[in-house]
């Protein structure tokens, strides 16, 4: 008799246990997601002939046709706020690491003294008006109605204001209108071309940064990699490996000369206790049993984390990008912690504002700081050199077409 098993996250369940657990239901969606990502990252020729191939090859034309009359009407109806706009962006589709850079950017700006506010679109919110994410309240709750990444950062640094809006001038418009604001972070805002910025920041995620370098959906990039060239600067993100960050430069210093490439890693710095509690140090996890769980656009790379920080992950389940947390998902999660004898249910910092309040209070909450090493001072001066000085912020005519 064959042993039939389903997927489940980057692990496998025997179909016993995945009944279970209760993990069938986004079975298939796991599996297609993980199917798809293997394609982009497989090189278009190495991709099976046959109809798919054709269809993906035909709707990457597609997409790049709807692209340039999205970014043409986007450019004839540019409009500029009466502020400096700093845009952090990426050109795929999947994480590079822009909540954690954008966390860092307001520390920096904070530390020097600019008064700032953050924008971003709100993915999967209901409702389209532009809103000012509250710092406190049930955090589920906050999701719906803002996005996860917004209550995240709006959490973390109560006196940022944190905007959501689609149209990022109304947003831009209604923040500088209720704070004292002077300049503005545009969190994934490389696409928004209506929107004019005065500096642009693309990050790259330097352990994969074009997938099979093809358009969606045959690929991973929302656009061509040459458009790279409208960036001022470029962050590769999960910078570990040397001989692959120094590759990766080589190409962006032929593409981009003279435009500045800095690198980071990913550290994990420690756990929080809850949404609330106190942080204890990764050295006291290390060595231990965890089941880890995230639903992010790069789930793996989390995962990898914990193994690297000398964690033992017992379990690891994988959920869509931006997956709001049921109650039925928080009991499956409870019950497969205890049936591996864990002694933490571990995940991100991103994941816990989806969860329900009962399961907040009991896990590990993951916190990513981001490594520069050498190149911080080099980083710090660009930013400093190009961003205005904060007692002579100029907020009329301070956006320029450039």
């Amino acid at each position: 008799m064959v042993e039939r098993r389903t997927w489940s996250g980057n692990f496998l369940l025997q179909d016993q246990e995945a009944s279970l657990f209760g993990f069938e239901m986004n079975n298939l969606y796991r599996h297609s997601y993980a199917s798809l990502l293997r394609m982009w990252n497989t090189p278009v020729a190495l991709i099976r002939p046959g109809a798919a191939r054709h269809l993906l090859k035909l709707g990457a034309r597609i997409y790049l046709c709807a692209l340039r009359r999205d970014q043409y009407c986007k450019l004839s109806r540019r409009r500029a706020l009466p502020a400096w706009v700093v845009s952090i962006g990426n050109i795929t589709a999947g994480g590079t690491g822009k909540t954690p850079f954008t966390m860092w950017l307001s520390d920096f700006l904070r530390a020097r003294g600019y008064p700032h506010a953050i924008l971003s679109r709100g993915y999967g919110r209901y409702g389209k008006s532009a809103r000012r994410v509250p710092a406190e309240g049930e955090t589920r709750r906050l999701v719906r109605k803002m996005g996860d990444e917004p209550v995240l950062l709006a959490r973390r640094s109560p006196a940022v204001p944190v905007w959501v809006g689609p149209e990022r001038w109304i947003t831009g418009k209604a923040a500088l209108d209720e704070s004292k604001a002077k300049l503005l972070v545009l969190d994934d805002g490389f696409q928004h071309l209506q929107l004019v910025r005065n500096l642009d920041i693309i990050l790259l995620d330097a352990l994969n940064p074009f997938g099979n370098a093809s358009l969606i959906p045959l690929g991973p990039l929302r656009e061509p990699i040459e458009h790279l060239r409208r960036a001022d600067a470029v962050i590769l993100t999960r910078a570990d490996c040397l001989a692959q960050t120094h590759e990766i430069r080589a190409h962006l210093d032929e593409l981009l000369p003279g435009k500045p490439v800095f690198s980071c890693r990913h550290k994990m710095a420690g756990f929080g206790v809850g949404l609330e509690g106190c942080t204890i140090p990764v050295s006291e996890v290390a060595g231990k049993s965890v089941v880890a769980f995230a639903g992010l656009a790069n789930n793996q790379s989390f995962f990898e984390s914990l193994g690297n920080a000398d964690i033992h992950v017992a379990a690891q389940v994988a959920y869509p990008d931006h997956h709001l947390y049921t109650h039925k998902d928080a009991a499956c999660l409870l019950e497969l912690f205890r049936s591996r004898n864990a002694q933490y249910l571990v995940t991100t910092a991103k994941d816990a504002v989806r969860l329900p309040t009962g399961i907040q209070s009991v896990i590990l909450t993951s916190h990513i700081q981001l490594d520069f090493g050498e190149e911080l001072e080099d980083l710090i001066r660009f930013l400093e050199e190009r961003l205005p000085h904060p007692p002579a912020l100029p907020i009329s005519s301070v956006a320029s077409e450039d």
